[in-house]
């Protein structure tokens, strides 16, 4: 997660650089650490889902939306407790 004033570099953090590889994000090294150790694992059957969501002024905006999030009124998911303590986001996108 990010939090910071407008312009402080929560994008570049979490995404990095188009252009130099060097210069990947938060997100680009976790996706590539998941499958690393996926990759590792032949005796087991692995499902990984993703979803990414941007939280703004307390509302969530699912950035994998077929919505644009400009589009989104930021109020369609609903954050859940299971009984296990988990938090769920209902109403997300996940690929």
């Amino acid at each position: 997660m990010c939090y910071g004033q407008t312009a402080s570099g929560k994008t570049f953090t979490m995404t990095g650089s188009t252009q130099n590889y060097k210069y990947r994000g938060l997100i680009p090294r976790a996706i590539n650490n998941i499958f690393s150790e996926v990759g590792g694992r032949f005796d087991t059957q692995i499902t990984v889902k993703v979803s990414y969501i941007e939280i703004y002024n307390e509302l969530l905006f699912d950035m994998l939306s077929n919505v644009p999030p400009h589009e989104q009124t930021g109020t369609s998911i609903t954050v859940l407790d299971d009984s296990k303590g988990e938090v769920h986001l209902k109403g997300l996108t996940m690929i």
